[in-house]
């Protein structure tokens, strides 16, 4: 599957707003005088304004990425034949498009309009767009912008009494546009734009009636990137194109920062089975949130958020955007991807406490659950929460992506299932009573899992929703699961025992990771993003699905709660006691210096932009095998 999240920039063509510089918002066609004052004859009404443009260079910034021309129009008021910065009443800008391919050749079509609700007397359509077809005529598909020229109304009748003459009626205004061929006024040739007043009234705009003449002109053609072709470690440098042909991965290696200015680029292609890899110098670091990536190394970024203890569980939206964490008594959320937390229910469980929490893929709804206490639902973020259900030894839940379909466990009870978003609950026919201390289940709420915690518990899965059930693994003292949105990725804590795996919805194990007391285990959708952690032992961490794990060992903490957004950009850890409080990590570039990189493979293609400070950013990509790998 080839997926591209953006192209390679495209030129727009310099008159490809044309419309924008006859977009005049009092570009009047006929202006009656003044009506008489009452008594004494009134005098002679104005003549009608002309109609002026005014040109000049717009430099590269807000209004043009790239620069263009900034087109102010408005009525001669003073009658100077000047357009004074007073008088302007609309201003528009035609951009230079971006140097990345051939320009188009710009088109205007000038037709009469109807009175209507564009004009209320009638006046002219001004249609403007690109040739893209290059059939010399400018088609429905291709305009991009209408403007229109209206005639104005007669004015008013004088009040009772002696009439004063009626004014002179205005000029029409007329608007001429012929196609500019290469030469001193276009580089690349455009349209010509004249305008001026009908004087002598024959309906054309005839040259001595000409009062501004402006040109629209065509972008210059890009230059053709041009490809260096490499086989083995190379050295880029600013500007540069590398395409890598060989059999083996290429390294390219950014070029030093000492080197680089804001702006510049650097392109690698793959072309050979190898693919690629970009390389950083000391200081450097490559974004990565513009792109789909899989991240190989541990969240190393942790940053504390809160210092209070006593964190039991947590959740993620699958952007991470959004999470949820509970203490034993209290529900806090987050909506920027844990910077700030904000407490939002405090649940009174007199011999109980909270114990499990789950959202859904947007953070919207919400479950928590509370041992020897009730469920809890939220469906506006955890802004409010709703006690449902009576006092049950609930100890975990899981949800499906839309937050309807929940499954949670309940001590020496059978499973319990909610279709309705936790409103209601019933206990799943299919299993039996037992010490569930962990569920999972899909983004379709279809495959489910639950373990049984104790020397004697096994894993249970079901795909059916819940309705048949069917024992795997050995007998063990199982206590958390977790699940990829396909149900087909499955990891399993085991309390003083290992990490286990399954790529086939639990029909066969594997065993991974040292031995700890694993508490509590997350994973992303895609199931390649795993984290576990373990009180007193500290994390681990894998993004192959758990087939390797970087065990990360934390003797001043003791982490309870963990989870891991549906992207596996963000990831949250809490300590249950101990020095370590609330904790978050995103995911969101390289790692800095010469150990981190950025990897794609055969027709993976990457263009990166210096930002400064030794950071480049995608500015471009297509991935052919889905996402690149970032160290």
């Amino acid at each position: 599957m080839t997926m591209t999240s953006s192209t390679f920039p495209t030129l727009r063509p310099l008159a490809c707003l044309l419309a924008a510089a006859l977009a005049l918002s009092a570009c009047g066609g006929e202006h009656d005088g003044d009506a008489g004052a009452a008594g004494a004859d009134g005098p002679a009404g104005r003549a009608g304004l002309l109609p002026l443009t005014g040109v000049q260079a717009e430099p590269a910034g807000v209004h043009c990425a790239f620069g263009g021309s900034r087109i102010d129009a408005g009525l001669d008021l003073d009658a100077d034949r000047t357009l004074d910065p007073a008088e302007v009443t609309s201003t528009q800008y035609v951009c230079h498009g971006s140097a990345q391919a051939t320009a188009a050749t710009s088109l205007v079509r000038v037709s009469a309009e109807a009175a209507g609700s564009h004009c209320t007397l009638g006046g002219s359509r001004i249609d403007a767009g690109v040739d893209g077809n290059a059939n010399g005529v400018l088609d429905a598909a291709e305009v991009r912008s209408t403007a229109y020229v209206c005639q104005s109304s007669t004015g008013n009748t004088g009040p009772t009494g002696a009439t004063g003459p009626t004014g002179s009626s205005g000029t029409a205004v007329l608007t001429a546009i012929a196609a500019e061929t290469a030469g001193a006024n276009c580089a690349q040739g455009g349209q010509r734009v004249t305008l001026g007043a009908d004087t002598n009234g024959n309906g054309a705009l005839d040259t001595a009636e000409v009062t501004s003449t402006r040109y629209l002109c065509n972008g210059a053609p890009a230059a053709e990137l041009t490809w260096q072709a490499v086989t083995g470690p190379t050295a880029a440098t600013a500007g540069g194109n590398y395409l890598a042909t060989g059999g083996a991965q290429v390294v390219v290696t950014l070029p030093a920062t000492a080197g680089l200015q804001i702006g510049d680029t650097v392109r690698v292609s793959g072309a050979g089975s190898g693919g690629w890899r970009v390389a950083q110098n000391a200081g450097q670091s490559i974004l990565g949130l513009d792109l789909p990536v899989n991240y190989l190394s541990a969240p190393s970024n942790w940053v504390q958020r809160s210092a209070t203890v006593g964190w039991e569980a947590a959740a993620s939206s699958f952007d991470g955007q959004r999470l949820v964490a509970i203490t034993d008594t209290e529900i806090h959320t987050s909506s920027d991807r844990g910077v700030t937390w904000n407490l939002r229910h405090t649940v009174v469980t007199p011999g109980g406490s909270l114990s499990d929490v789950a959202s859904s893929h947007d953070g919207q709804r919400l479950v928590a659950v509370a041992y020897n206490g009730l469920a809890y639902t939220s469906t506006d973020a955890g802004l409010t929460w709703t006690a449902r259900d009576s006092n049950r030894g609930w100890i975990a839940v899981a949800s499906s992506a839309d937050g309807l379909s929940l499954i949670a466990a309940v001590i020496n009870q059978p499973l319990r299932q909610s279709l309705d978003g936790g409103q209601t609950w019933s206990a799943l026919a299919g299993s039996p009573s037992a010490f569930w201390y962990g569920v999972a289940s899909s983004a379709d709420g279809r495959k489910l899992a639950a373990v049984v915690a104790g020397g004697g518990g096994q894993i249970h899965v079901s795909s059916d929703g819940g309705s048949t059930w069917t024992a795997s693994g050995a007998a063990r003292n199982w206590y958390r699961i977790a699940s990829s949105s396909d149900g087909r990725q499955l990891v399993v804590a085991e309390w003083q025992g290992n990490l286990h795996v399954s790529a086939d919805a639990g029909a066969t194990w594997s065993v991974h990771a040292g031995s700890a007391r694993w508490y509590r285990v997350a994973s992303s959708a895609n199931g390649a993003k795993l984290l576990a952690v373990a009180p007193n032992g500290g994390y681990a961490y894998s993004s192959d699905s758990g087939t390797t794990w970087n065990e990360v060992s934390q003797t001043t903490s003791y982490p309870h709660a963990a989870a891991v957004s549906g992207d596996g950009n963000t990831f949250v850890m809490g300590d249950q006691f101990g020095a370590g409080g609330l904790h978050t990590a995103i995911n969101d570039r390289s790692t800095p210096g010469t150990t981190g990189s950025l990897s794609g493979q055969a027709y993976d293609t990457i263009e990166l932009q210096y930002l400064g400070a030794g950071q480049f950013r995608a500015r471009s990509f297509s991935s052919h095998a889905g996402s690149f790998l970032v160290q």
